[in-house]
């Protein structure tokens, strides 16, 4: 795995954009089905700023992307972020989904584990790549650097299937958020070996 750079932002949107492309959660952040050129501004936006974060990294085939950071040593970049909060708000999904995903997003992050973790925040394989290699080339390094550091891993998913994946693989449920009836949060832990 390798840092992605300024450089990799196009790929990177378009990895995210593409492996998101019917996903509800990201869906609901629009009016109505966002285009993937929509999609694409959105992940572009997001990612600007985690690249400049170093929180944004790609298999080493260029397929893979994982976004994810140490909260500890999370650096902010406060200009950028509010820069980008206004654009997606005011240019991609409008003032009343914007809002709604911000209040929805300060409640999950209230519910976060409080002591030092590597937040993994998005995990996207390229559609048309079929190689399970790039997977666990992801899940491989993020978990050597939880063992090498000593600090779990949080992940979060509003879907049932991913959350037995990532349980598959030792993540353990410590809380979920239910926003509506159709709409949960599962908030998950990795400290195996830890």
């Amino acid at each position: 795995m390798k840092k992605a750079t300024k450089k990799d932002l196009p790929k990177v949107a378009d990895i995210l954009s593409r492996a998101y492309s019917n996903n509800p959660t990201v869906d609901s952040l629009f009016a109505k089905k966002p285009s993937q050129a929509k999609r694409n501004s959105l992940f572009s936006l997001l990612m600007l700023e985690q690249i400049a974060l170093d929180r944004v990294y790609l298999t080493d085939n260029d397929m893979g992307v994982a976004v994810f950071h140490n909260t500890q040593k999370a650096k902010s970049a406060p200009f950028i972020s509010a820069y980008i909060k206004l654009t997606i708000l005011l240019g991609l999904t409008g003032l009343k989904n914007g809002t709604a995903t911000l209040k929805r997003q300060k409640n999950i992050a209230g519910k976060r584990l409080k002591a030092q973790h590597y937040y993994f925040w998005m995990l996207a394989v390229d559609p048309e790549n079929k190689d399970m290699d790039t997977v666990f080339e992801m899940r491989d390094y993020i978990f050597e650097l939880s063992r090498k550091n000593n600090i779990a891993v949080l992940a979060e998913t509003p879907f049932d299937r991913t959350k037995r994946i990532y349980m598959r693989y030792g993540f353990t449920e410590y809380d979920k958020i239910v926003f509506r009836d159709d709409y949960t949060i599962y908030l998950l832990e990795w400290k195996n070996g830890l």
